[in-house]
């Protein structure tokens, strides 16, 4: 890994797979300049060059020659492909002189993240910051969920309409399973109840992390159906917390709590 290189990031319309993302490697990796690259089957492009190479001109050429057959280069703020999908959070106790830093870790934990742009230069420790991401891999529930476990605290734009108050990811842990027919057995159950969006759960650790509209449906209800199935069911609070940007479900005041501040300070 060389310490003293510079990044460039760009978009490859055009990658759809492993495949294709390798044949755009092959590609990047041919100009002398380039000393590193890693293409994602979601067409971000994360290129290390010399240091010593002006930004621009290397930029410019990168496009160029990235730019061939099916494939077109483009910087990242400016992707666009039916499976981009834009969003833009505000995340809270991120100030600006730390953007940097958000962004390479963002990048870095979140497959499928395509862009990162901080959006404000004000000194206060809230920042809007857009994002784009492959929708054919990635929910937004999925991105909100994995920015939490990360430790940062990502409110929704407050008129984006798309994800509303009352939506609730909670942890609860299941004793009783037996293998994975069990499983599968509570996964069908739960996602088929009115209100349920999402339930994640494996044997091994058995914590369901379930994504409800509390609105529809209510976390007694929840416990109440895994109960009736044979098991043993409780709010989990010893597994780290996810949630959604409105809401999270506060197990000491059984009611929902907004989450205006990040797990750890950044």
């Amino acid at each position: 890994m060389h310490t003293l290189t510079k990044i460039i990031r760009l978009f490859i319309d055009g990658v759809v797979d492993d495949a294709s993302a390798s044949i755009v490697d092959v590609r990047a990796r041919s100009i002398d300049e380039v000393i590193g690259c890693r293409v994602s089957s979601s067409g971000l492009c994360t290129i290390q060059v010399a240091p010593n190479i002006p930004m621009a001109d290397i930029e410019l050429r990168l496009i160029k020659h990235l730019t061939f057959d099916n494939y077109r280069a483009m910087f990242v703020f400016d992707a666009e492909a039916p499976h981009i999908t834009r969003i833009e959070i505000l995340l809270t106790g991120v100030h600006r002189l730390n953007h940097h830093y958000v962004s390479d870790r963002l990048y870095q934990g979140i497959q499928g993240l395509v862009s990162c742009r901080f959006m404000d230069i004000d000194d206060n420790d809230d920042s809007c910051i857009e994002l784009k991401y492959d929708s054919r891999n990635l929910s937004r529930f999925e991105l909100l969920s994995i920015m939490y476990s990360l430790g940062y605290s990502a409110q929704i734009d407050s008129n984006d309409t798309s994800l509303k108050s009352g939506i609730v990811v909670v942890q609860i842990r299941i004793e009783g399973m037996h293998c994975n027919s069990c499983v599968s057995n509570i996964c069908a159950t739960i996602g088929d109840l009115p209100g349920a969006i999402d339930i994640k759960l494996t044997f091994e650790e058995k914590i369901a992390v379930v994504t409800y509209d509390s609105r529809i449906l209510s976390l007694a209800h929840i416990v109440t159906e895994i109960e009736k199935l044979g098991f043993k069911a409780a709010v989990s609070t010893d597994h780290y917390e996810i949630g959604l940007p409105l809401f999270f479900y506060n197990t000491d005041s059984k009611k929902q709590s907004p989450l205006i501040r990040s797990r750890f300070s950044n």
